[in-house]
């Protein structure tokens, strides 16, 4: 009968001390479930971009805050891809599709992009990748 003997508090405390095991027994299950991996690779080898899409395939979505900060990465990748686009068509001597799209071609390969980017960080800012659209 020492549980009837108990004070109040000892009682609490049993009870905290039970809420402390089965946290701990949970915590250790989640640990043992848990992968780590280390990623080796030279800079530009794609480590982020395996980890970002390990995250889209797995379901843990990004929050607003880490979509904005990837913006600037994907306006840059997307000019700096139809750049090399338009390098390429010129190289190889293919004419335009359309002829009204040489223009637009030669004024996206007269634009300086390392005065588009933003604080050394290679990113375009939106307000100037829209004036491109």
């Amino acid at each position: 009968f020492p549980a009837c003997r108990s004070s109040q508090s000892e009682r609490a405390q049993r009870r905290r001390s039970r809420q402390i095991d089965a946290s701990l027994a949970r915590e250790r299950r989640y640990v043992r479930r848990l992968v780590k991996i280390l990623l080796l690779g030279a800079g530009e080898s794609g480590k982020s971009t395996f980890l970002k899409q390990m995250r889209i395939i797995h379901g843990q979505d990004f929050d607003q805050k880490a979509k904005e900060e990837f913006r600037g990465t994907i306006y840059s990748n997307i000019l700096k891809g139809v750049r090399v686009l338009v390098d390429a068509r010129e190289k190889l001597r293919i004419p335009w599709g359309d002829p009204g799209n040489q223009q637009n071609g030669e004024f996206l390969m007269s634009v300086d992009t390392r005065a588009l980017t933003g604080a050394a960080a290679g990113l375009v800012e939106t307000r100037v990748f829209l004036k491109y659209l």
